[in-house]
């Protein structure tokens, strides 16, 4: 099985990047668990323009931006992304 993580963080708070756990922000701990959902084969974080990504860059994972995320927007988005693959993850990014 082939599957594709999602996490959405269009709407982050700025909490989402202060330390929790082992000093990593929470935004980086959901990236880490979406990349260890089963049969992942490649993870997406969908962030706001105005959002910086994690701290930490070991992670190899997807971004994409959208000053404006709508549902229409997401759900075209989910869809063109989903090609090719058997299963999508979607999961909020803190």
């Amino acid at each position: 099985m082939n599957a594709l993580a999602v996490l959405y963080g269009g709407a982050l708070q700025k909490a989402a990047y202060n330390p929790v756990f082992s000093g990593k922000q929470a935004v980086a701990l959901a990236l880490e668990r979406g990349r260890s959902f089963p049969n992942t084969q490649k993870t997406v974080l969908f962030l706001g323009d105005e959002h910086q990504p994690p701290a930490d860059t070991s992670q190899s994972y997807e971004i994409i931006r959208d000053s404006g995320w709508t549902k229409k927007k997401l759900l075209d988005t989910l869809a063109r992304l989903s090609e090719g693959f058997d299963l999508t993850y979607f999961a909020w990014a803190d």
